[in-house]
């Protein structure tokens, strides 16, 4: 009997043990988090203190209040409020965490729950309220580390039942023993509107992205699928890595912004292109050297020089939506976007998102709410592709963008012929040495070089994945790809020179 006893409070201690591993919040980490559209957000606990038998967390701040002085129901500006997470968050003794909302209430989440058990996530005392519900007790892959996970499930509940039209019935959260949440959702505008009323735009700038751009209105509550924010891997981006560019490469721009003469009703937009002539890489850097055109209505060539460093792009000290004291001007991005295995613009890649914002009086001003900001998008291996900037004080902006480039041979965009470089192929254009036809291709691909030998040569897919490869040592080379089912492949020669066929 004793030896019963003592397995069987030995596995009960086990078990106590094992369910008081699994947390929300780690103090000291920073973790970052993106939703299905690639919005970035993050975690990170500034300091950490007990009360009692009670550990009190605190994240930090972001700006919360009004986003324009249009409209009733936006509450003032709070550049001390809760992050997505909340201001302050309890942790009990017995795993139950406590996360305050911008509305004075309370969410609870029971982390030493076991699987079938319920209680209440969330009451305002409004006719609905939020249940949660532990489903599984599982593993997963997290950060690329097998963990022990808790997924709650939430659901919508009235005096009748249960409220199937809610959406709120199809979000859940999942924690982890090793790394807190997992899949987390926003907690301190839950349930995105003051108790009694409905969605209301002004409250959080995500939020407004997902309803709508417009200030003042009523509108829906946000989706399940763009509410869901997932644990991820992220690495600030190196700005040698986002401007990786390498001699003969090209990028036009369209540059547009008011007629100096008339800033209400005339539009002037200019062409430019850049080339790269030469690329001198240093150890902490690397330098480019560009020729190219502008037409202004009077024609010209340039020549210019950029250096990039392998420096951050991002200044991590900061977390995404984070508050940042004065000046949050223009070159103070308070907010972040980060869109993983990207493809805009053709070349697959991480895309990077950055709105400017300053906080003018007790108004939170910003490019999509307010007319004014800095909003600048980078894309890995094509660096800036999108600067737009307006300031509505002086009705003025500013909007530059990538229209077409060339880049390791391969063109992308749509071209438009300016000055001397009427045709692609002009000297402000890449040469290439290679020659390959038929295009489209049937059985055969004849690729020819005017100048060294061909000694490789790699067909790929349009996601750059290789799927064929072979060896050479001529000036000339014939490929076999009929085996290729029909569509757009690109093949690369010696390494660098890359071409697009079609395969019929």
């Amino acid at each position: 009997m004793k030896k019963t006893l003592l397995i069987t409070l030995t596995f009960f201690s086990f078990l106590v043990a094992s369910a008081q591993n699994y947390q929300c919040l780690q103090s000291g980490v920073k973790h970052y988090f993106t939703n299905s559209s690639g919005y970035l957000r993050g975690i990170r606990i500034d300091s950490v203190r007990t009360s009692g038998t009670d550990m009190l967390y605190y994240p930090f701040h972001t700006p919360r209040g009004r986003y324009s002085t249009i409209g009733v129901g936006t509450i003032p500006l709070d550049s001390n409020g809760g992050s997505w997470l909340g201001k302050k968050v309890i942790q009990q003794n017995n795993g139950t965490f406590l996360f305050d909302n911008m509305w004075g209430d309370t969410i609870i989440i029971k982390t030493q729950a076991h699987t079938g058990d319920s209680w209440i996530f969330y009451n305002d005392t409004t006719q609905r309220y939020y249940v949660a519900n532990l489903s599984v007790t599982d593993t997963m892959t997290v950060l690329g580390v097998l963990d022990s996970i808790k997924k709650i499930d939430l659901a919508a509940y009235d005096d009748t039942g249960l409220v199937t039209h809610d959406s709120i019935n199809s979000f859940q959260i999942i924690l982890s023993k090793n790394n807190g949440f997992v899949k987390a959702i926003d907690l301190y505008t839950f349930p995105y509107h003051a108790p009694d009323s409905a969605y209301y735009k002004g409250l959080d700038f995500y939020l407004d992205v997902l309803t709508s751009y417009n200030v003042g209105s009523w509108g829906p509550p946000p989706s399940a699928i763009s509410s869901h924010f997932t644990l991820t891997h992220y690495i600030a981006p190196i700005w040698t890595q986002i401007f990786d560019r390498n001699p003969g490469d090209v990028f036009e721009y369209n540059v547009s912004f008011p007629s100096f003469f008339d800033y209400y009703y005339y539009t002037r937009t200019i062409v430019c292109l850049d080339s790269v002539i030469n690329k001198i890489n240093y150890p902490d850097s690397d330098n480019y050297h560009y020729s190219g055109w502008i037409d202004t209505g009077y024609t010209y060539t340039t020549s210019h020089s950029e250096i990039f460093y392998n420096t951050p792009m991002i200044d991590t000290t900061w977390m995404p939506e984070e508050y940042r004291p004065a000046p949050a001007h223009y070159d103070q991005s308070v907010l972040q976007y980060y869109t993983p295995n990207d493809t805009t613009y053709c070349v697959n890649g991480p895309l990077y998102e950055f709105i400017s914002n300053e906080i003018v009086g007790s108004i939170w001003h910003n490019l999509l709410f307010e007319n004014s900001g800095i909003h600048r998008t980078y894309k890995t291996g094509l660096g800036l592709v999108n600067y737009y900037d307006y300031d509505s004080g002086q009705d003025f902006y500013w909007d530059t963008t990538l229209t077409y480039y060339v880049k390791s041979g391969v063109p992308c965009g749509h071209y438009i012929p300016h000055g001397p470089f009427l045709a692609v192929n002009n000297t402000y254009l890449p040469q290439s040495m290679y020659t390959i036809y038929p295009n489209p291709a049937i059985t055969e691909l004849t690729i020819e070089s005017t100048k060294q030998p061909i000694t490789q040569i790699t067909i790929t897919n349009l996601l750059g994945q290789p799927i064929y490869q072979q060896a050479a040592n001529s000036l000339l080379a014939r490929v076999d790809v009929s085996a290729l089912a029909p569509g757009v492949y690109f093949v690369k020669v010696n390494g660098t020179d890359v071409r697009k066929f079609v395969k019929e």
